[in-house]
């Protein structure tokens, strides 16, 4: 998949993805499967060699499948090395077969004796608080539910250390590779190579906290065979969200960059429809009309000069014939950051589902509440003029779908699928790793970000950035990819300058400019020299 302006999309492999693209690798281009086990193994232990954390002595923890033979084969290359290495088997020797057997037997005739621990983790318990480096070869991406014992209890063990450089093969055992999440118990590690292509669920929260730093291994698969196939999880890359985002032509005004109709705001909580329409301005959009009550649009006039402002009335006929003619000439629409869920709303919201014009419209915050309320509301139609883009935080998700912000968390990419499937839009499941899922059932994991944004405000400055990326005319999914990765790397970046704690949305709102400087001149935010 690559985007309108054939930017690469770096995609992330599913289980049984890589399961398949293993099998195809062995069966038809013939490479053995003991051979992509070396330059799984080989791959890690270079690169392991050239970090200074690497102290000795060294324990590797192996299970009894592919992803202990791996384990095997680090454990041979770092002992050659001059490190001292200890193996520990969390399985009986009979339980290890084929390519991992074979490794297994490489190490006994090289002289490096396994210390078998069957059922029993004592040996490796004794010895635990001696070893400065710990490789995690216990289980691979085939693990469907908690780990069982003996490796229950050694990932509890390497996890209750002190100082110990924890080391994953493939991915830290104990997570899901599909979803992230941690069955039950999952090992921290400091660093995770992983082997032939990124997976899903190394990405995705909470699974991100436990890798440390990521290192795609390649291990010899064809590029003929990884292009079969359909690959749906996407890393949200730099490279992938300025790609929209070009220079300004001398000749440029304002009518050049679009409209933003901002329906936002009530009585105590004129703040976030002013967030909103700031940011959308922030961004770039050349107007902006925040439509409201009496307060917020005095308040943000006074604040923010540069925004425009209709008083809208509370007579839901009037209303809705005031938004008849607030919609022409707009470029996109944002509705519901603070906006009150009040029937003079809800009937707005029909208003805007009965469209007849190509334009983006966001719904966010109060907006979702009504929708969620009338189910019937927005429902898929592919003669809808307009993309419809929603921006739900966890609960916002859970009201959606009629479940609890835990069920969303714990099924983060099947709760966004689904609300994109329900609605026919393009979903932004707010939080760690946000994810945009596509109409076309793409996902999208955003890697940036940080803790300082759990804050009020932030949601309202993304849909902003969103409404005012949209007014400009880019594709559609484009401009929330865009406004996503902006909107998060801009938080980063104001972070760098204050520090998490105490981080304010108006921080965020200050820093966007900037983001979009450095991707203006084809530079990404890291390179450009604006975080430490």
């Amino acid at each position: 998949m690559t985007t309108s302006m054939q930017t690469p999309v770096q995609h992330l492999a599913t289980a049984t993805q890589m399961r398949e693209m293993d099998r195809l690798t062995i069966e038809e281009v013939g490479i053995p499967g003991l051979q992509l086990m070396e330059y799984a193994g080989r791959g890690a232990a270079s690169a392991v060699l050239n970090d200074p954390r690497l102290k000795g002595p060294i324990a590797v923890l192996c299970g009894a499948g592919n992803n202990g033979g791996d384990g095997y084969v680090v454990a041979r290359l770092l002992a050659q090395a001059g490190y001292m290495v200890d193996v520990f088997l969390a399985s009986h020797r009979g339980n290890i077969k084929g390519d991992a057997a074979t490794n297994l037997e490489c190490l006994s005739e090289a002289d490096l004796v396994p210390i078998p621990i069957h059922d029993d983790i004592g040996p490796f318990r004794d010895r635990a608080p001696q070893y400065q480096t710990i490789i995690d070869a216990l289980l691979g991406t085939g693990l469907k539910s908690e780990p069982r014992s003996p490796h229950k209890e050694l990932i509890q063990l390497v996890n209750e250390l002190d100082g110990v450089f924890v080391v994953a093969m493939d991915l830290p055992s104990g997570l899901s590779a599909d979803s992230g999440q941690t069955l039950g118990v999952a090992m921290r590690c400091d660093r995770t190579f992983t082997f032939g292509m990124n997976k899903v669920g190394l990405v995705m929260q909470p699974g991100a906290d436990y890798t440390g730093q990521v290192d795609v291994i390649p291990i010899g698969i064809p590029q003929e065979i990884s292009d079969r196939f359909d690959y749906r999880h996407h890393v949200l890359s730099e490279e992938l969200a300025r790609s929209g985002i070009t220079r300004r032509l001398a000749t440029a005004h304002k009518g050049h960059f679009g409209h933003v109709l901002v329906l936002a705001g009530s009585e105590g909580k004129h703040g976030a429809a002013m967030l909103a329409s700031l940011a959308a301005l922030r961004v770039g959009a050349g107007l902006v009309t925040l439509a409201s009550d009496a307060d917020s649009c005095r308040l943000a006039t006074a604040a923010f000069p540069e925004l425009m402002t209709t008083v809208l009335s509370e007579d839901e006929s009037v209303a809705g014939e005031q938004l008849t003619e607030l919609l022409d000439a707009k470029t996109a629409v944002l509705a519901g950051p603070g906006w009150g869920v009040t029937e003079r709303n809800r009937s707005l919201l029909h208003h805007l589902e009965r469209l007849d014009r190509s334009l983006p419209l966001i719904l966010d915050a109060d907006a979702l509440t009504l929708l969620s309320r009338q189910q019937d509301l927005f429902s898929p139609n592919e003669r809808r003029p307009y993309s419809l883009v929603l921006t739900p935080h966890p609960g916002e998700a859970a009201r959606l779908l009629g479940t609890s912000s835990a069920k969303i968390q714990a099924e983060r990419l099947h709760s966004a699928a689904t609300i994109s499937e329900r609605y026919g839009a393009t979903t932004v499941l707010k939080g760690a790793g946000t994810l945009v899922n596509s109409t076309n059932g793409h996902r999208f994991i955003c890697p940036f970000g940080n803790p300082g944004m759990a804050t009020a405000g932030m949601g309202d400055v993304l849909s902003g950035a969103l409404a005012g990326l949209s007014a400009q005319g880019m594709a559609p999914l484009q401009a929330v990819l865009s406004g996503v990765s902006l909107h998060a790397l801009a938080g980063d970046l104001a972070s760098s300058r204050l520090g998490q704690r105490g981080l304010l949305a108006t921080d965020v709102i200050r820093q966007l400019p900037a983001v979009l400087r450095a991707w203006e001149q084809g530079r990404n935010l890291n390179d450009a020299d604006y975080l430490p």
